[in-house]
Order: C-alpha cells, then structure tokens, then sequence
C-alpha cells in the first residue's frame, strides 16, 4: 500500500472520530438518564428507563408510582449527579 493511500484512509478513519456539540450533547444527556436509572434501580426503584427519561426531560409523573420513586430516586439523583 503507498504512502498517500495510507494517509487518505487515515483521514477517513479520523473523519469518523469527530463529534459536533449537538451529538456530544446529546450523548451526555443520554449517558445522564442511563446514570440516573441504574443507580435508582439497583436501590429498588420500580420505574423504567423509559419512565425515568420522561421525568427528567418532561417533568411528567408517572401513573401508580410513589411520589417518593418520582422525587427522592429519580430527581434526587438527577441533582447528585
């Protein structure tokens, strides 16, 4: 393989790498959510990543869960984290 094919695969290869802010964004907001979940549900907590990501981003509360779930778990560790 010569030099200059080397180089362009290289550059491809870093092409991929590159990340703008929304996408970083984006990702950190949903690594935050997945923190938050597992962190809750392995004290117990019964509400779903799912239920978990709605209240954080909506501020909806979720039919037949404790208010204690909703706020001590779920935004508690939000703030920790």
């Amino acid at each position: 393989m010569k030099f200059e094919e080397l180089t362009k695969l290289k550059d491809k290869l870093a092409s991929y790498r590159q990340m703008d802010k929304s996408t970083l964004n984006i990702l950190k907001e949903q690594e935050r959510i997945e923190q938050v979940y597992s962190s809750t549900a392995i004290e117990g907590n019964t509400i779903t990543a799912s239920e978990t990501k709605m209240i954080l981003e909506k501020g909806i509360a979720i039919s037949g869960k404790s208010m204690k779930e909703h706020g001590v778990s779920i935004i508690g560790v939000s703030i920790i984290l």
